[in-house]
């Protein structure tokens, strides 16, 4: 079934809301809006059975046909392939981003970035069969909240990404910055589609998606939501949100008020509302992302969809409350980490830009100690020993430079601060 239906969007206000079956381990809702784009170019996908589940949310560019393809398509071709059980989920994945970008190139012209996150529930097995499998390309995100917080986030796959520079700059291509840093004119490096673009990218344009794997447990928030929820919310504002809503402390009437009959945009003109469910309250807390996205700027089409796996029973929750409060702690301890890395990727960057050596070789030496060493208490103090030099050197010789990396080193202190100040609790109570 076709959503979206461009020749009505402009002028027409749609309000879908369907009821289906509940699966008793994936509960979801979605909310979009088109905003004050002249037309809608996001798609969604959901195919929920009882004890494993897939979700997708789509973003096209030069038109939707790109991404009402992959909707249509990318999830059939993952269930076609070998069973998950098989241990080649994630590389199953992979083969059907691949095979789905194949079959876009063949007809259509435009484009369109995608994330898809599938589940596996526990069905009667343990703990290690409540799995995710989240595959990406491009800019739209999934953030995995674990009681109100963000214990994994996808990184967007944007041209001036060090990682992607890097790959791009490998296929002998380079990124140039027009409004924003961009390849043969995308402003993302990753896509399903862009059949023009990937004729001249040698590579350096790709539909690869990068794939992780994380445990799950009962109670945990999936957050599937395009770049138009990115341009203007961090991944702790949209986590505080949706789960301010599946804890009671907001409502539907919290949320906002009842659109009108026919709502306009910031433009003046009508534009299409999606909401979409199986589950009321997950319902409105995607309500409550999208519309606070629209109005904190966003001027993109917006798209959000919140998946919950199943609440956890009270005798579940003594039971295995200490393991998964560990659990948490390392999924927390990783994701901080990959914050400080690119953190620090990207202050060696413009630290060599600057020509300012020792801060680049400083923040270089940082940056193999966190790849090389275990996440401790110790190595954090090491970390920061770099970082502090870095800032001696900005005082003594490179006070024209010190607005310009005193922007990037400040967050990195305050996360190495804040990290062994939580490492140091953690081994007091243990």
């Amino acid at each position: 079934m076709k959503i979206f239906n461009n020749t009505f969007i402009t002028h027409i206000f749609l309000l879908l809301s369907f009821s289906c079956l509940s699966a008793q381990d994936f509960k979801w809702g979605l909310a979009a809006r088109q905003g004050d784009r002249p037309t809608m170019e996001d798609e969604h996908t959901r195919e929920v059975k009882a004890h494993d589940a897939f979700f997708a949310v789509f973003d096209g560019h030069g038109g939707a046909d790109a991404a009402h393809y992959a909707q249509k398509n990318l999830h059939n071709h993952f269930f076609n392939l070998a069973q998950p059980n098989t241990g080649k989920t994630e590389e199953n994945l992979i083969k059907a981003f691949l095979q789905t970008d194949n079959e876009i190139l063949k007809d259509i012209d435009s484009g369109a970035v995608a994330v898809a996150v599938y589940m596996t529930g526990k069905n009667g097995g343990t703990h290690k069969d409540e799995q995710a499998y989240i595959a990406w390309a491009g800019d739209s995100r999934a953030v995995i909240v674990r009681k109100g917080k963000v214990i994994f986030a996808t990184t967007d796959h944007k041209p001036n990404h060090p990682e992607e520079r890097a790959r791009i700059e490998s296929c002998g291509l380079q990124v140039q910055h027009y409004g924003v840093h961009r390849i043969l004119g995308l402003a993302i490096s990753r896509t399903l589609g862009d059949r023009e673009v990937k004729e001249f990218s040698r590579g350096a344009v790709t539909a690869t998606p990068q794939t992780h794997q994380l445990a799950i447990r009962p109670g945990d928030l999936i957050i599937l939501a395009c770049d138009g929820v990115w341009d203007v919310l961090s991944n702790e504002d949209a986590a505080n949100i949706v789960s301010d809503v599946v804890s009671g402390k907001k409502s539907l009437a919290d949320v906002g008020k009842v659109f009108p009959l026919v709502p306009k945009n910031r433009c003046g003109k009508c534009e299409q509302f999606i909401n979409y469910s199986d589950d009321h309250v997950l319902q409105t807390a995607a309500r409550a992302l999208r519309d606070e996205a629209y109005t904190k700027g966003s001027t993109d089409n917006i798209s959000a969809m919140v998946v919950q796996y199943k609440p956890q029973q009270n005798g579940d929750e003594l039971k295995e409350g200490k393991q998964e409060v560990k659990e948490t702690q390392a999924a927390t301890a990783t994701l901080q980490r990959q914050t400080i890395m690119a953190r620090l990727r990207e202050l060696h960057e413009v630290a060599e830009e600057n020509k300012i050596p020792r801060a680049a070789t400083n923040a270089q030496n940082a940056l193999v100690l966190l790849q090389a060493e275990a996440y401790t208490h110790d190595v954090l103090m090491s970390v920061q020993e770099f970082v502090n030099s870095i800032n001696g050197n900005l005082k003594i010789r490179y006070v024209d430079q010190q607005t310009t990396l005193k922007t990037l080193l400040d967050p990195i202190k305050d996360d190495i601060s804040r990290e062994i100040r939580k490492l140091r609790k953690q081994a007091i109570r243990q």
